[in-house]
C-alpha cells in the first residue's frame, strides 16, 4: 500500500502496452537507490521488480478505465500506490490522449490520474516506446549488420516492420534522449527496377492510386507482393502452397515466410520485400545521419533473421547502400538488428521510471517552506492596540 511502498523506500510503476487486441499492464517496484540513476543504458532497469502482471483482452470491454480497475483488483493492489504509468498505444497521442476508433475507447492521462489517484500518467505512441525500449539494449541484445562510427550524442533512428511499417528518431539532450513519432512508414513506395515498377503498377490497381512503403515492406505487405508474383508467375505457383497462403489473407505472409525454402515463389516475395525494407532503412539513414544508431525491429526480421543475415539471398545491405553519390554516408552509419522482441513494453517502464525520477527531483529542488508563525490572541490584540496608541499619539504632537 501507498504508506508501506513509502517505508519500504521503494516505488510501484505502472507500464502498459494496448494494441486492436490486447492489453498488458505490469506493475514494477522500483528501490530509491536506483530512481536517483539515470534511466538510460543497459543497466537502466536493473534493481526493478515485476510486482504483478497480466494481458487482458479488449474484445467486449466498455472502456480502457475497466481494464485497470481489473488489473489493480487482480495484482490486490490499490491504484494510489502507484507514483507514475507511461501507456504505449496503437495509434496517434496528441498531448497524452489518444482514441480507439475501432474498440471505441477514449484513453485520456488527465483523467487516469484524476480518477485513480496516480500522480501522473504519460501515454506514447507503441514505435515511440520501441524507440524508448533502444536506449536499454546491451551486448548480445543487438546483431550488429555494420559497425559504422558510432557517435553516442547523435540521432538514432529506427524501422521495424511487422504487421505495419513503424519509424521512429531519438535525439540527446543534457544526457537524456527523447523519442519521436513518425509516420514514415506512410512515405510513397518508390521502385528501382523494372520488377519493382511492375510491382508498383500492381499495387496502384489493387488499391486505387497512391502506394505507401507500408504495403510492400509490413506482413500485410509481403502478402501484397506474393499476389504480384502469382499474378505474374502463374506458371511458377505450387498448389499446395498456395492454397494455404490464399486460404487466410490475414496470416499469409506467415505462411510465405515459412515456405521460402521449398517454394521459389515465397523466396521470391521474400527478397523483394526485405530489398525494399534495405531501401527504406538506407533512406533513414541519409534523412537522420543516426550515427548514434540506425536499428532494425519487429516480427518480421525478427522471425526471418537467417535470411536476413544471408546477404547473398536476402540483399538487404546492399539496397540500403544504393544510394548513388550519397553512399559513403551509409557506409558510417552503424546499422543493427534489435534482437530483443518486447521494447515497446521496456520502452514503457523505462519512460515510468523517468516519471517517477523527475517527481522526486521535484520534491527535492522545491524550496523548504517557511511554515506559519502562531501568535496567541491575547498578543495579537495588544499589539494591534499598541500600534493603533502610537499613531494617535503622533497625529496629537504634530
Amino acid at each position: 500500500k501507498a504508506s508501506t511502498t513509502r517505508k519500504m523506500s521503494v516505488d510501484l510503476v505502472l507500464a502498459g502496452d494496448i494494441g486492436g487486441t490486447n492489453c498488458r499492464l505490469q506493475l514494477f517496484s522500483i528501490p530509491h537507490e536506483h530512481i536517483e540513476e539515470e534511466c538510460e543504458g543497459p543497466r537502466s532497469l536493473d534493481g526493478h521488480l515485476v510486482v504483478f502482471g497480466k494481458t487482458y483482452k479488449n474484445e467486449g470491454v466498455r472502456n480502457f478505465d475497466d481494464v485497470l480497475v481489473t488489473f489493480f483488483q487482480d495484482a490486490e493492489i490499490n491504484a494510489t500506490d502507484v507514483s507514475g504509468a507511461c501507456i504505449a498505444v496503437a495509434g496517434p497521442v496528441r498531448q497524452d490522449h489518444v482514441t480507439f476508433t475501432n474498440l471505441g475507447w477514449v484513453i485520456d492521462g488527465r483523467s487516469i490520474e484524476a480518477a485513480f489517484g496516480i500522480p501522473k500518467v504519460s501515454l506514447i505512441n507503441d514505435f515511440v516506446a520501441v524507440g524508448y525500449g533502444l536506449l536499454t539494449l546491451g551486448p548480445g541484445q543487438y546483431q550488429e549488420l555494420q559497425k559504422g562510427d558510432l557517435n553516442p550524442d547523435a540521432p538514432i533512428a529506427c524501422v521495424g516492420a511487422g504487421t505495419g511499417l513503424g519509424e521512429v528518431f531519438l535525439t540527446s539532450a543534457n544526457g537524456r534522449h527523447t523519442s519521436f513519432p513518425s509516420e514514415g512508414g506512410h512515405k510513397e513506395y518508390a521502385p528501382r527496377n523494372d520488377l519493382e515498377v511492375e510491382l508498383l503498377l500492381f499495387l496502384q490497381k489493387k488499391f486505387s492510386g497512391r502506394v505507401s512503403i507500408e504495403r510492400v515492406v509490413s506482413g500485410k505487405g509481403l502478402m501484397n507482393v506474393y499476389e504480384f508474383l502469382r499474378t505474374k508467375y502463374p506458371d511458377e505457383v505450387i498448389q499446395k502452397y498456395d492454397e494455404v497462403i490464399m486460404a487466410e489473407p490475414a496470416e499469409g505472409a506467415m505462411y510465405v515466410s515459412k515456405y521460402k525454402y521449398d517454394y521459389p515463389l515465397c523466396a521470391t516475395a521474400m527478397k523483394l520485400m526485405i530489398r525494399a525494407y534495405g531501401t527504406e532503412a538506407g533512406n533513414l539513414a541519409l534523412q537522420f545521419l543516426p550515427f548514434g544508431g540506425l536499428y532494425i525491429t519487429q516480427a518480421i526480421i525478427l522471425k526471418n533473421i537467417d535470411f536476413f543475415l544471408n546477404e547473398a539471398m536476402s540483399g538487404f545491405l546492399a539496397a540500403y547502400h544504393d544510394k548513388g553519390r550519397m553512399s559513403h554516408f551509409t557506409n558510417q552509419i552503424p546499422v543493427r538488428i534489435a534482437l530483443v522482441d518486447d521494447l515497446g513494453m521496456k520502452g514503457s517502464h523505462l519512460v515510468a521510471a523517468r516519471i517517477v525520477k523527475d517527481l522526486h527531483k521535484k520534491e527535492t529542488d522545491r524550496p523548504p517552506s517557511l511554515g506559519t508563525v502562531e501568535v496567541p490572541i491575547p498578543a495579537l490584540v495588544a499589539a494591534v492596540a499598541a500600534v493603533t496608541i502610537g499613531a494617535v499619539v503622533l497625529l496629537r504632537n504634530k
